[in-house]
């Protein structure tokens, strides 16, 4: 099944459709799908049904690194059904593949521990793996809630 799987950037039609279809994103708008200066998002389609993208957009840096910038993976999604097929892979392959050729030096995410299938897969893509914990508002509603996880990072251009 995995070679009927298309991968390509998301135009505004598609990102409509992915903002439409994943629950979350109605909520936070479009801001996990940017667009415009430095944005990417890749989409992973099946008969023409978005099953999947990732999306990413421009980080600087905290002093002393002020005014570098790197790329940010904001959010990946595939659907229930289509994943630990090489989608979430194959979508960070190609975020890697804009933000290098864009000139990002790093890319980096976060993954929390309840996303157990992800955190293999940074591990597996040869991403730097830190642990953190950081608070932010739970599924409970809990808004000082600890949240364990991974901050993800990877060289893109090393200088």
């Amino acid at each position: 099944m995995k070679d009927k799987f298309i991968f390509s950037e998301a135009n505004k039609e598609i990102r409509e459709r992915i903002i439409a279809k994943w629950e979350h994103l109605k909520s936070w708008g479009s801001g996990l799908i940017p667009e415009g200066e430095g944005c990417y998002t890749a989409a992973a389609l099946l008969n023409g049904e978005v099953v999947g993208f990732a999306s990413l957009g421009p980080s600087e840096m905290i002093p002393p690194l002020s005014g570098c910038v790197g790329a940010y993976i904001l959010d990946i999604e595939v659907e229930n059904d289509f994943q630990r097929m090489g989608i979430g892979g194959n979508l960070v392959g190609m975020l890697e593949n804009w933000a290098k050729n864009y000139g990002y030096r790093q890319i980096g995410a976060w993954s929390s521990q309840n996303k157990f299938e992800a955190i293999h897969m940074w591990h597996a893509l040869n991403y730097g793996m830190c642990p953190a914990v950081m608070l932010g508002e739970s599924a409970v509603g809990d808004p000082n809630a600890k949240i364990v996880g991974y901050y993800v990072v990877k060289m893109l251009n090393p200088k």
